[in-house]
Order: C-alpha cells, then sequence, then structure tokens
C-alpha cells in the first residue's frame, strides 16, 4: 500500500492530493499551460472542477499514488503513480509550477517514487513516457538511470512517445552508443542550460550536435570504436 505522506527531503514532501488541493492545481496549470501539452490528466483541465475527475480517471477514488509536491510549505507541482498496461507495472510522472523549476524538486519527487514502487508495490516494472520534445523530462529521466526502452503512440496524446526504463548494467555493445551519445547530451543540457545567461538548451543541443547535426554521427562514431 501507497503512503499518504512521503518525506523527501526536509524541505520537500509528497502528500496525497485531496479535494482542496484542485484550486492550487488549476492555478499552475493555468500559469503554466505547456504543462497541458505533456501531461494527459492536465490537457482535461480548465476549469477548478475538472481537476479531480481528471485525476480520478486512470485512478481509484482516494488517488493512491497521486501526490502534490510540497516545497517548504507550498503546492508547487505534481507527482503521480500510474498503473501500466502490464501487471505490476507502473509509470511516474510530474510536474512543477515554472517559479520553482531548476531546484531539482522535480527530480527528487520522481526519485520518490520510483523507491515506493519498488519497497511498497514491489515491482521493478517501472516506466517514464515522454514526448521527445520534452527535454526537461528527459533529463530527468536520465538523470535517474533511465534509459529509452520502446517508442509508443500515446492513447490521451496522439503521438509518438517514448518510454524510458531503468538503466541495466551489463558489457557494452555497438548499437549503444547512440544511447550513451543521448544521455551525455541530456546531462549537458540539464547541468549547463541556463536562460538569464541566454544559454538556452537549443543553444546548447546545438554546440553539441552542430548547426545541421553533422556532430552527432562523429560523436556516435566515436563511441562505437
Amino acid at each position: 500500500m501507497l503512503p499518504r505522506r512521503v518525506l523527501v527531503a526536509d524541505d520537500l514532501i509528497l502528500t496525497q492530493i485531496v479535494p482542496g488541493d484542485a484550486e492550487r492545481f488549476h492555478e499552475i496549470i493555468e500559469q503554466n499551460p505547456e504543462i497541458r501539452e505533456y501531461v494527459a490528466w492536465a490537457a482535461k483541465v480548465y476549469v477548478v472542477e475538472d481537476v479531480i475527475p481528471a485525476l480520478q480517471l486512470h485512478s481509484n477514488e482516494e488517488m493512491a499514488g497521486r501526490y502534490a509536491v510540497v516545497a517548504n510549505g507550498e503546492v508547487v507541482g505534481y507527482a503521480g503513480i500510474h498503473p501500466g498496461h502490464q501487471e505490476k507495472e507502473y509509470s511516474v510522472g510530474s510536474f512543477l509550477d515554472r517559479a520553482v523549476r531548476g531546484k531539482g524538486y522535480a527530480t527528487r519527487s520522481v526519485a520518490a517514487l520510483v523507491e515506493q514502487i519498488r519497497t511498497q508495490l514491489r515491482s521493478e516494472q517501472i516506466y517514464i513516457q515522454i514526448i521527445p520534445s520534452n527535454k526537461a523530462s528527459v533529463a530527468i529521466a536520465t538523470n535517474l538511470g533511465f534509459l529509452p526502452a520502446e517508442t509508443v503512440v500515446g492513447v490521451d496524446f496522439p503521438v509518438e512517445q517514448q518510454r524510458y526504463r531503468p538503466v541495466q548494467i551489463r558489457q557494452g555493445k555497438e548499437n549503444d552508443a547512440e544511447a550513451i551519445w543521448a544521455v551525455e547530451k541530456a546531462s549537458w543540457i540539464e547541468t549547463y542550460a541556463n536562460d538569464e545567461l541566454g544559454i538556452t538548451s537549443d543553444v546548447l543541443s546545438e554546440y553539441l550536435e552542430g548547426k545541421d547535426g553533422e556532430l552527432n554521427e562523429q560523436t556516435i562514431s566515436g563511441w562505437r570504436d
């Protein structure tokens, strides 16, 4: 059974969502409309009254595993465990108010969810499903040791999405080179992107890949060698 409250750090906890949180979630989604592009249940939220039914759509009435991310006493985002398509399989996801991004809250929250799945639900069948353009989520997944495993077409979003699964340690193979390069790029972007200094993720991507992507194959070939 999943707990109603998960202590992540002294300044960060996850609390099971209650109806009283609906107004705050609606506010976060309205102030950060890009969330609707990446989070299935958030795409269904346009008024406060939409929040709880949207959350319950793929959960039970008590919303076990659906958490408010609370930083320093304020609800700043969402983190949730969702049932997968196979028995004992689960996906995890999160979003944050733009005002608190870059503080590691999302990474730590998702890590806490993964730990709950392993310890409370006794499962290693975990994935994070991401639309590839959502580079922040890709960085979180790779930083937590998840790698692209398969491409699927989402049910709620009929576009190609990638499922990231936990890394397994084994002897490297030649065809691992592209995935290794993807991890390295994501790590660079997560570490060095700084919009205030004009170092955007697009700027870093061009630096790493080349203006026309010509550096990609060069780097991948180096990994193969």
